[in-house]
């Protein structure tokens, strides 16, 4: 479900029908920890109620189906006899609900039984957190208070490693809601005490003086002793392990920056005899990658973001290359995992449409919000068949020989949510998610061949060290408790549209990388789009030492120490899906097994070039020749790194 999607449904979610004070009074009392199952499969969960400061009360829950978690959320409590009504509770239940928060926290942690994952068994509860930052000063209380709760989640999103970016579990996301209100409530109940300007901020919230980066030494420790108060040495030492590889890895890139900085200091240390020009000596893997990437044949700009993406996975670790995905200039569709057929295209008409990239389908239809679904392209006899992954049945669409789809011959449901209106936030109302930007100020190493760079005042020597202060500002969406803020919320419902697909036209999508060169480049180099129809992502590699890297737009052909981007096309002749790359030495075929093996014959010629040199003005190559006996090629996975990583500058 996507990120806005989720936002409306939880807004969709908090507006339900007032109930009067009287229906309320004859009402059973709510049970909090016990689930209340529907007939049709879902769980309500409700966690706590407390008052606010109109008197009102607002009770936090959470909603599962078939053992997920769909939402957590917070409504008036008048709003949860209605919701409650056709489900009643388990009570036999109590205690044993996965996640639940009990009446009675255990002063080492928020829960009581198993956690997943089980360092959450350590995380302190609010309460605890609340009176462990208490001063004399109140405005000084709620700012480590703040301080305390954005430590907390930094813990919680470097110890559950790469699902910081999109995959919690339910346990991490809940105990990451519960800091996160918590903050948010301290920050505007000090704000409405203590209005005003306060330091050198205008209120009391936007002062940050405990925010410090994760990778900082003095994070959980200087000014708040978080890892002291709530952690075992176990913890610790774990936390410490993951953010210090990351700190070695960022240590030894600024060590090889400055060596390349001095020798480029050395007379004549950049000057080769003969070719005029400085010479490529660095063998990180980004330089690696943008050379084998120039040598292949792409444009320098693509190369650029090739180079760039490679460098900040190789300084920043695993966790880092899976947040940023594709979304770099120069990916091309790069595949991570096993080889695959994939679609690229727009397919439709006026009121269904499929666009297809690497990772997903995008759907629309009639007044559906648009959604993105997962799909499969396999063969089945004569036909290539798509299934998209739509509910409440997937549909199946066949590819037909002149770029176009053809959908199911009968009109099919698509169950999805529709703008259904907006309302804005006022006084009274029932909360929501918003918006919060913070600055965080952190030291940043750099270079000595940088210091010019920089005025006096901003770099902070020691030692041998050289620092410059940077401010990084982010924005997270928090929940947020009822205010007098206005904001405009838009609402969304279920809906499941009528669709009718027929015969779909495919046309071309454009890369982002031929996007900026549409906008910046010469009129000639307008954006083509790439190929529309079949792909294949992923690499092959067979005995003889050749490799192909298939991405959505070129098939990079490694072979020894040559390597070339070509063209190619997957056709389905007669039930037999033929993969034609189109060599400028001569062009040659492989048919895709139904063991997702490449087979072909003979051998393989590869014309290419090798980084040579370059001068101020261009790069300057030497022609490079290999050849490769072709035969059965297996998938190796995602990326293929060629041979480059293992030539000699």
């Amino acid at each position: 479900m996507s990120l806005p999607i989720y936002f409306t449904r939880v807004a969709a979610l908090l507006l339900g029908t007032m109930t009067c004070a009287a229906v309320l009074a004859a009402q059973e009392p709510l049970q909090f920890n016990v689930p209340y199952r529907c007939a049709d499969g879902t769980v309500y969960i409700i966690q706590r109620c407390e008052k606010n400061a109109r008197g009102g009360e607002m009770c936090a829950w959470r909603e599962e189906k078939n053992g997920q978690l769909v939402v957590d959320a917070v409504s008036v409590r008048t709003q949860m006899y209605g919701r409650l009504k056709p489900c009643p509770p388990d009570s036999a239940a109590r205690g044993a609900v996965p996640g639940a928060t009990p009446a009675a926290r255990p002063s080492n942690g928020p829960v009581n039984g198993p956690l997943n994952p089980a360092y959450l068994s350590e995380m302190p509860s609010v309460e605890r957190v609340m009176t462990a930052m208490k001063t004399a000063d109140p405005r000084e209380t709620a700012l480590r208070q703040m301080g305390a709760f954005y430590e907390l989640m930094e813990i919680i999103k470097t110890l559950s490693g790469p699902r910081e970016f999109g995959s919690f579990t339910p346990d991490e996301t809940r105990v990451l809601t519960e800091y996160a209100t918590a903050q948010y409530k301290v920050g505007l109940a000090i704000d409405a005490a203590f209005p005003g300007p306060y330091k050198n901020e205008k209120k009391v919230s936007e002062n940050i003086p405990y925010h410090y980066s994760r990778w900082d030494a003095r994070f959980g420790v200087q000014g708040l002793p978080v890892f002291q108060l709530f952690f075992s040495p176990q913890l610790q030492a774990q936390f410490t392990q993951i953010t210090g590889a990351d700190n070695a890895r960022r240590a030894a890139k600024v060590a090889q920056d400055r060596q390349t900085a001095a020798r480029a200091r050395e007379p004549n240390a950049s000057e080769a005899p003969g070719n005029g020009g400085p010479q490529f000596i660095r063998n990180d893997p980004g330089t690696l990658a943008a050379r084998r990437c120039v040598e292949s044949g792409r444009s320098e700009m693509e190369c650029i973001g090739e180079g760039l993406k490679t460098g900040l996975n190789d300084l920043m670790g695993p966790v880092l290359g899976g947040a940023m995905g594709n979304d770099l200039p120069g990916t091309g569709g790069m595949s991570a995992g096993p080889a695959q057929l994939r679609l690229s295209g727009f397919y439709g008409g006026d009121r269904f449409k499929l666009f297809f990239h690497d990772t997903a389908a995008v759907l629309y239809c009639g007044t559906l919000v648009p959604d993105g679904y997962e799909y499969t392209v396999e063969q089945k006899g004569n036909q290539v068949v798509v299934r998209v992954g739509t509910s409440p049945k997937p549909i199946d669409l066949t590819l037909i020989s002149d770029g176009k789809m053809v959908g199911p011959p009968a009109s099919f449901d698509v169950a999805g949510r529709v703008v259904v209106g907006h309302r804005t936030g006022s006084a009274g109302s029932s909360g929501g998610y918003e918006a919060h930007t913070q600055t965080t100020t952190t030291e940043r190493q750099i270079a000595a061949a940088d210091v010019p760079n920089y005025s006096a005042g901003t770099v902070h020597q020691n030692g041998m060290e050289s620092t410059v202060s940077e401010q990084t500002t982010s924005t997270t969406y928090e929940p947020a408790w009822p205010t007098p803020s206005k904001r405009a919320v838009v609402i969304t419902a279920p809906k499941t549209e009528r669709c009718s697909a027929g015969v779909l036209t495919g046309t071309p999508r454009v890369t982002l990388t031929e996007g900026i060169q549409s906008l910046v480049g010469p009129p000639d180099k307008k954006a083509k789009g790439l190929p529309m129809g079949l792909r294949l992502l992923g690499t092959y590699a067979g005995q003889s030492g050749l490799n192909i890297e298939f991405r959505t737009d070129l098939a990079t052909v490694d072979c020894g120490q040559a390597h070339v981007a070509m063209p190619y096309q997957v056709e389905n002749a007669g039930g037999q899906l033929t993969v034609k790359v189109a060599n400028p030495a001569g062009p040659f075929s492989l048919q895709l097994r139904p063991d997702k093996t490449l087979e072909g014959s003979g051998k393989v010629d590869v014309a290419g070039r090798v980084v040579s040199g370059a001068t101020n003005e261009k790069i300057l190559y030497a022609a490079r020749n290999e050849s490769c006996a072709v035969g059965t090629l297996s998938s190796t996975g995602g990326r293929a790194g060629g041979n480059a990583a293992a030539r000699p500058a």
